[in-house]
């Protein structure tokens, strides 16, 4: 029966793993492609603010097709691997790509604790918005000061107030809007997430990986 039951354990663990490396991929993608673009049209705040709800998705779907919190982090790790790629290609700051990185694992640390305290049975949706709009901006911007004083650089902070200002307020509220219309779509109660069927296959998931990181170099 141990073996029975260590056995169905990796066999869970396996899929975690492909379920992530294939929604963090197609997360990484949609990074490489929409997220190039809303960059493109300098608009300050606009990137932020329409990929986390498109990130926010992607964990979603990692998560009902798991059951399993830790696969909202790997999906997370995945997609800012691939942001992270940036790095290997000549010409390109460390920071402009660690940055990009660090915000996607932000939005992942935020979007675990709210599943965390749902299968708590909260479920005060004022509350949950509030929290996914306003937490990863505190972790990321609370890096951005660790950096800053290590790395004097121009980002959100050396920007100053009225950047910031804009970041917390504006795009928050821009930010929620989103939310709200996505939340209005997808049924945030975990009891309705389905156990764990047939993944995605490690051929497709990796298949999937590279088209991400071809699409992120070349853009």
């Amino acid at each position: 029966m141990s073996h029975v039951r260590e056995l169905y354990s990796k066999n869970l663990k396996t899929q975690g793993i492909i379920i992530a490396l294939f929604w963090g991929s197609m997360w990484g993608l949609a990074e490489a492609t929409l997220g190039h673009i809303l960059h493109l049209l300098r608009i300050p705040g606009l990137a932020g603010f329409v990929m986390f709800p498109v990130g926010l998705v992607f964990m979603l779907k990692a998560y009902k097709a798991s059951n399993n919190l830790s696969v909202i982090l790997s999906t997370s790790v995945v997609a800012a691997t691939i942001k992270l790629s940036n790095i290997l290609l000549p010409g390109t700051s460390p920071l402009d790509a660690f940055n990009p990185a660090i915000a996607i694992i932000c939005e992942s640390l935020a979007v675990f604790v709210l599943f965390f305290f749902i299968r708590q049975r909260v479920h005060q949706r004022h509350l949950i918005l509030g929290w996914l709009v306003l937490s990863w901006r505190l972790l990321f911007v609370t890096f951005l000061i660790m950096m800053e004083a290590l790395f004097p650089s121009q980002n959100l902070i050396s920007l100053g107030f009225e950047r910031l200002l804009s970041f917390f307020l504006w795009e928050s509220v821009a930010n929620g809007i989103l939310i709200y219309l996505l939340m209005k779509k997808v049924d945030f109660e975990t009891r309705s997430f389905p156990k764990p069927t047939v993944s995605q296959s490690v051929l497709a998931s990796c298949l999937m990986f590279m088209a991400a990181l071809l699409t992120e170099w070349i853009f």
